[in-house]
């Protein structure tokens, strides 16, 4: 299977005693078939990083999403429950912004 990485944070960088690289990355929820579909490439050995795709061009409302992805992962340790916290933080967002003009 082949990942594409153009939507991936990297979360972290660490050099193990070995001289090699361990790489941590975040991204956004991806569908259930997709997850398995990872999963099971994993578990088998063949996942194929894409490295030379095009990166993406996020619209800022895109780059908010995956700020806030990093922070509720950061702050929860998890990443179920995002779709709905992130609606919830969308919310008091717009609500603070109505608030400063009545």
């Amino acid at each position: 299977m082949k990942i594409n990485l153009s939507n991936a944070i990297i979360e972290k960088v660490q050099t193990m005693a070995d001289k090699s690289i361990q790489l941590r990355i975040a991204m956004p929820e991806l569908p259930v078939a997709e997850m398995v579909g990872i999963f099971e490439a994993v578990k088998e050995g063949v996942v194929e990083i894409d490295m030379e795709a095009e990166a993406e061009i996020k619209t800022p409302s895109k780059q908010l999403r995956d700020a806030l992805f990093v922070y509720y992962k950061h702050s929860s340790g998890t990443e179920e429950g995002f779709n709905s916290w992130y609606a919830s933080e969308l919310r008091k967002i717009k609500q603070e912004y109505l608030d400063k003009i009545i």
